[in-house]
């Protein structure tokens, strides 16, 4: 029909965390950011980094949001943030 919009759908935006823990902060940490909003899982693992932790929000505000909670988690020690296509 002219004149109408045409409905756009919006992909979530997801992304995964990957997190260092200070010494003996690990289980804290990943039960930590098993509570924040957004964040669909966390898990402990081995290797270079501590846990690994799947987001997926509905918007880049919202990623803010999850960024901004992990990182004031307790014994966080690194942050790196890999979005996916």
């Amino acid at each position: 029909m002219a004149g109408m919009a045409t409905p756009t759908t919006t992909r979530p935006v997801r992304a995964h965390l990957l997190l260092q823990a200070d010494p003996g902060t690990s289980s804290a940490l990943t039960a930590y950011l098993q509570g924040v909003s957004g964040i669909v899982e966390a898990t402990g693992t081995t290797g270079p980094f501590d846990a690994v932790a799947e987001v997926s929000v509905d918007d880049e505000a919202q990623l803010e949001r999850v960024l901004a909670a992990t990182k004031s988690a307790p014994g966080l020690a690194r942050l790196c943030l890999c979005r996916c296509h």
